[in-house]
């Protein structure tokens, strides 16, 4: 019979702010941003023009290494409300500051602060 698609990881560990770590059918699997790869020594540098693309579009990367090669690239984006924009601009309109608090890299909180008119 064919494996199934999703196993059941041996073992894992979340590290809150850089990714998992996961052993999966004796495989060590790691994912999450590029200071968690190099901290695993994986080398994210081939996929570095696109991750800094996929940044500047608004969307997070996620890096996935197996047994420490790089093997996946995700863009992951949260969707802007389509009425952000015109909130933020009537609060402008009033006179207020608007600021935006983020826990994303510098990259996507510029693309996604510029989606919505916040400088």
């Amino acid at each position: 019979p064919a494996p199934a698609l999703l196993q059941e990881p041996e073992e894992f560990r979340a590290l809150p702010g850089l990714g998992i770590e996961a052993k999966v059918q004796g495989h060590v699997v790691h994912v999450g941003n590029r200071a968690w790869m190099r901290a695993c020594g994986v080398d994210d540098a081939p996929a570095l023009p696109l991750q800094e693309q996929l940044e500047a579009e608004g969307k997070t990367a996620a890096l996935v290494a197996v047994d420490g090669r790089l093997r996946l690239l995700v863009g992951i984006a949260d969707m802007v409300k389509p009425e952000a924009r015109d909130t933020i601009s009537t609060l402008h309109r009033m006179g207020k500051r608007v600021y935006m608090l983020t826990g994303d890299n510098s990259r996507t909180a510029a693309a996604v602060a510029s989606q919505v008119g916040i400088p």
